[in-house]
Parts: structure tokens; sequence; C-alpha cells
């Protein structure tokens, strides 16, 4: 049986200062264009929450960032 945990009651973990260097690495090799791109993307998450009305559109985007950086 899979259980289903909503974001609050799951244990947030952090990315790791390794994993997001990785993130940025992989979105640009110049690291200030990577961070332009990653604060692109994390607005461009938070509008695509927020108009689907999600519950923590921050939250869903930081969690969105980790899997992906997994």
């Amino acid at each position: 049986m899979i259980e289903t945990q909503s974001l609050k009651q799951k244990k947030y973990q952090e990315l790791s200062q390794e994993a997001f260097d990785l993130l940025l690495q992989a979105l640009d090799p110049d690291r200030s264009v990577a961070g332009e791109k990653y604060e692109h993307l994390r607005e461009a998450l938070i509008t695509f929450f927020s108009v689907r009305r999600a519950p923590t559109p921050e939250e869903l985007t930081d969690e969105t960032f980790n899997r992906v950086a997994g």
C-alpha cells in the first residue's frame, strides 16, 4: 500500500549546497546566468501553483526544485 502525505506532513528536506550547485550548473555554466535562470524558473513555478490555487505555492516550488536536483 502506498501512503500519500501532504507537504505539511512530510519532513521538509533542504537542498544541499552540492545539489544546488549542480542544479545551477545544469541551468548554465556561467553561475550568474544560471542564477538568473533559477530565479526566473522559481517565479514561473510560484505563478503556476498560485494560478492553480495551490495552498502553498512557495513550498511546492521548493519541493519541485528539491526533487529535480535530487
